[in-house]
Parts: structure tokens; sequence; C-alpha cells
């Protein structure tokens, strides 16, 4: 391959790594969320946290694709917006059909950390 074409690639696993520890921190902030300490402005915060960390895995995601395919990244990066375009339509659903089956708004959040550890 011509290395004029692709002088900027880098093959060092850093944005999937970053993406790994944003994903950790992402759960252990949800998880302080989720116990039961009787301070509202306490959880708001850890879930606020929670989820600032988790914008951060947008970047490196979309990095990933270049990294696993660089020849068919348009191709990879295509098929992931599809897949998280697809979780996003049911989620919600999912997540609402828990919560009205058990009365408890802890088992999606859990639910959620398990996929993000997975």
């Amino acid at each position: 391959m011509n290395r004029r074409c692709r002088p900027f690639q880098v093959n060092n696993g850093i944005p999937s790594i970053f993406a790994s520890t944003t994903f950790n921190s992402t759960r252990a902030f949800l998880s302080t969320a989720l116990r039961d300490c009787g301070l509202e402005a306490y959880t708001a915060l850890a879930l606020s946290a929670g989820f600032f960390c988790a914008e951060f895995t947008v970047a490196p995601m979309w990095a990933i694709p270049m990294d696993i395919a660089p020849t068919y990244s348009g191709t990879a990066s295509g098929m992931m917006n599809t897949g998280s375009a697809f979780a996003a339509i049911v989620s919600p659903v999912v997540f609402g059909y828990i919560v009205d089956k058990t009365g408890h708004w802890t088992w999606p959040f859990t639910g959620s950390m398990a996929l993000m550890t997975s």
C-alpha cells in the first residue's frame, strides 16, 4: 500500500484504552448513584459525573474503526452508527418495560452497567 495515502495511521490502541477507561469511570459513578443513601444531591452529582464520563467515549469510539479496519473505516463507522441508532431506539422501550414489570429504577441502570463492562 502506498504510504502517502495514509500518513496519519496510528495503530497504538490508545483510543480503545481510553474508551475502556471512561466506560469503567462511568460504571463507577453510576454504581455510586444507585446506592440508596438518602442524599438526592449526592445521587444527582454521581449521575452527572457518570454521564459526563460517558460522553468521553464518543471520540475514541469513532476513532477505533480506523484502527480496526483502516481500509474500510467508513463501512465500519456506518455499521457502528447503525448499531448505536438501533440501541437508541430499543433501549427506552426495554428500560420502560423493565421498570413497569419490576417497579424498580435500579434494574435497568444495573443492566446498562453490566453491558458496559462486558
